[in-house]
């Protein structure tokens, strides 16, 4: 459908963003790691559902990211929400 004004305006501020953060770094670390530059990241591999693999895929491949760069950003989002809700809890 048409974007709404809110949405043109939050596209344009995060293309303004991702390039003023490199919007290709992502891909350049994906190639370090995979020309074994970036020794001190850890593999992190879990056995999940293969529904949850093809839609990592269809949503990676249609925002074009890697699924490190999805992933990565997915738990580090999940960790200070939770983080956040230890802190309120008091916990």
């Amino acid at each position: 459908g048409i974007m709404n004004f809110d949405e043109v305006i939050q596209l344009q501020v995060l293309k303004l963003k991702a390039l003023s953060h490199g919007a290709n770094m992502g891909r350049l670390v994906d190639q370090a790691i995979d020309q074994g530059q970036l020794t001190e990241l850890r593999q992190m591999c879990v056995k999940v559902h293969p529904s949850l693999i093809e839609r990592l895929d269809q949503v990676t491949n249609l925002l074009d990211m890697s699924k490190r760069e999805f992933i990565e950003a997915a738990v580090s989002d999940a960790l200070a929400r939770a983080e956040e809700a230890i802190e309120r809890s008091g916990a």
